[in-house]
């Protein structure tokens, strides 16, 4: 779980790249058509700011606070992609892969950790994407545009 201090200087860092990330978006943000995208992730700093910045460029953003919540709005609503935090309290990033992709494995997954030491991990395999969470969100946004704007 990430501490109340990597947060705040999550959000420091990422204030301080905003304005140059605008400045500097790529092609596949720029020109997207919308699409729908689930957040699951239980800190609520991430996911407002990813419904923030990915509503911004056109994409309809719904959020999950934990995994059964997450499973539960899958399960009902027409998803695109999911974005999903590995460490979360109660069901992990993991378990709610095997079951997101036993649902409907043509919905890609990127897994959005801020640890890297689950990359290595075989269950990680089953997801589309690994992208360390950072404040500069260029990296997993690319990895959004590849998957929905094919």
């Amino acid at each position: 779980m990430i501490s109340r201090y990597s947060i705040l200087e999550y959000e420091n860092n990422f204030l301080k790249n905003k304005i140059n990330f605008n400045e500097k978006q790529t092609d596949s943000l720029s020109t997207t058509n919308g699409g729908s995208i689930l957040v699951i992730d239980d800190e609520e700093t991430i996911r407002l700011l990813l419904e923030e910045e990915l509503k911004e460029i056109g994409y309809t953003v719904i959020l999950a606070n934990s995994g059964e919540e997450g499973i539960n709005i899958f399960s009902r609503t027409q998803i695109d992609i999911v974005i999903l935090d590995i460490n979360m309290p109660g069901i992990n990033g993991l378990e709610i892969l095997r079951i997101l992709k036993n649902k409907n494995n043509n919905v890609p997954v990127v897994l959005y950790s801020a640890f890297t030491e689950f990359k290595e991990k075989i269950e990680t395999w089953a997801a589309d994407a690994y992208v360390k969470k950072s404040a500069d969100l260029r990296g997993l946004f690319d990895t959004i545009g590849r998957f929905l704007l094919k």
